[in-house]
């Protein structure tokens, strides 16, 4: 009888804990569930619905633009002030032109030129646009076309590259006989083991058109 009574005990101690643990997971089930309710009201739904037929993009709004943009960018009346999309313009003459000058075909310091002088008949088209080296752009007819626009294309391309303008007859390292009185460009390159300083003098022209020289 005693032993029955024990093995009853334990039988009931075992139920009750068994009840306890399932009313511990349903006091957590139920307490997930709460949360996740009060997410739902307080976070906003971001799975993006498919749109539906009236929200698709208007692709003919989209033709219509690019139209447009052709019309007004081959427009020849055009005002005295470049317009908003010049670099645009300016992207579209060096592509068109396979990115060197149409005269000599030179591939570095392009300028985009007007062929007819916007001091004469203002238009920025792309028909009246070309592509030419600094060079040939300074040898062009019109206002601003000389010696200036080169010695602006030096100023940029020694601060680029860091070189210095010198005057003096010496030995250059682009083999070119160079007179007296005229302008080189130096670089200081660092120290030679038994060789000394090793500096580059370079002329005008290999500053702006040569691309093999060490620059910054």
């Amino acid at each position: 009888m005693i032993m029955g009574a024990v093995a009853i005990t334990e039988w009931f101690g075992f139920v009750f804990v068994f009840i306890a643990i399932l009313s511990i997971l349903y006091g957590i089930i139920s307490l997930i569930k709460w949360i996740i309710q009060v997410a739902n009201k307080h976070i906003p739904n971001t799975i993006s619905k498919p749109q539906s037929h009236e929200q698709q993009p208007d692709y003919k709004e989209l033709v219509e633009a690019v139209i447009k943009l052709q019309e007004r960018m081959n427009d020849p009346t055009s005002h005295e002030q470049r317009p908003e999309d010049w670099s645009f313009r300016r992207l579209c003459v060096l592509k068109r032109d396979g990115n060197r000058c149409v005269m000599c075909e030179r591939t570095t310091q392009l300028h985009v030129h007007h062929i007819k002088p916007v001091s004469v008949k203002p238009n920025h088209s792309l028909d009246n646009l070309q592509t030419l080296c600094v060079y040939c752009h300074a040898k062009q007819p019109g206002l601003g076309h000389d010696r200036r626009l080169i010695e602006k294309a030096i100023e940029y391309a020694c601060k680029q590259k860091q070189y210095t303008k010198r005057i003096g007859r010496k030995k250059y390292s682009c083999q070119r006989n160079i007179g007296m009185g005229e302008a080189s460009y130096t670089k200081y390159l660092g120290k030679r083991p038994l060789l000394g300083y090793h500096t580059i003098r370079i002329c005008e022209n290999c500053l702006l058109t040569r691309e093999d020289i060490p620059s910054a």
